[in-house]
């Protein structure tokens, strides 16, 4: 019994020691880049960067056979909407897998950003017409607009 008791407290130290949690460390870098490009911010908008959770975007690159795998390269957005800056975000651009390890930032802005949501149908249409547009423009020098 005492055996099998230091036995799972061992797995448990193991298992409990693989959960990362690359989010946090990607907030928390699109913070920091956020207040470094941004110094003349005013002191509301700083403490709403500071403090509050930004939305997030994600936009995949590539997409290998197994969606959060190592190669999934994606483009990620933070975003902060900023309530005094009538309707403009702070906007925070990097790169990463889709499980944001090793993520780095790239572009800082402020800009109107707007939300597209999208169903399942529209994405399915658009990737046909992503996959005719492509097959069309093969036979020609100039690509099709």
């Amino acid at each position: 019994m005492k055996y099998c008791f230091i036995c799972l407290m061992v797995i448990s130290v193991f298992a409990s020691g693989c959960a990362t949690n690359y989010h946090a460390a990607a907030v928390k870098d699109a913070r920091s880049y956020a207040m470094k490009k941004f110094p003349d911010l005013n002191e509301d908008a700083l403490h709403w960067i500071r403090f509050t959770s930004p939305q997030i975007q994600q936009n995949s690159i590539n997409r290998p056979t197994n969606e959060y795998s190592s190669r999934a390269f994606a483009q990620t957005c933070f975003i902060w909407n900023i309530p005094e800056y009538d309707g403009k975000s702070l906007v925070v651009v990097g790169f990463s897998d889709k499980r944001l390890k090793h993520w780095y930032p790239v572009r800082a802005m402020i800009k109107r950003y707007s939300y597209i949501e999208s169903t399942s149908e529209d994405k399915t249409s658009d990737k046909k017409s992503k996959k005719k547009n492509t097959h069309i423009s093969l036979g020609r020098e100039s690509s099709i607009k």
